[in-house]
């Protein structure tokens, strides 16, 4: 059984330096699903949308927890989990992934990095299916609280609800 089937798909930054010839070229997809969505009012945000396409909507399969300022994207356990984000096309990959290893990935003081980036099947609508980047959380989210519903949107809502009611 190839390594392909046994991670349902799943690859690693080395695997894919592995698989692809010297000096190819990353994919330039990227899918993000926290607060680089274009919803987001964060500089980084914004310099996202400066040097990518947003493609639109997306979803990979996945777990997602909130982590207080940012939420945090791990291994899927059943088949039917997935996190809602969205795509983008970078204009320059190379540069781009750069800059975001090191806002995502950097190890913020603690040892390891928080993120590793890593390819990983995203579908797009129905019948739409491509490879794209993504940073998956490497630390544990046994204290974090889950987002049920895969989507960071829904939980800054709910949170932004909660947080109303409890000051009235």
């Amino acid at each position: 059984m190839g390594a392909s089937v046994r991670n349902f798909g799943r690859e690693t930054i080395a695997d894919s330096k592995r698989a692809s010839p010297r000096g190819s070229r990353p994919t330039p997809l990227l899918f993000v699903y926290g607060t680089l969505r274009p919803f987001a009012d964060v500089p980084m945000a914004r310099w996202l949308a400066s040097v990518a396409e947003h493609l639109g909507p997306a979803r990979t399969r996945g777990r997602l927890y909130d982590l207080g300022p940012y939420p945090a994207l791990v291994d899927a356990v059943r088949r039917d989990e997935w996190v809602v984000g969205n795509l983008y096309r970078l204009k320059r990959p190379v540069t781009a992934l750069r800059t975001l290893d090191d806002y995502e990935g950097g190890p913020n003081g603690r040892g390891e990095p928080e993120y590793e980036r890593v390819e990983r099947i995203v579908e797009l609508g129905q019948f739409e299916r491509t490879t794209a980047w993504l940073y998956l959380y490497r630390r544990s989210v046994l204290r974090a609280r889950r987002i049920p519903s895969g989507d960071y949107a829904d939980a800054r809502i709910m949170s932004a609800v909660v947080n109303r009611r409890l000051r009235r």
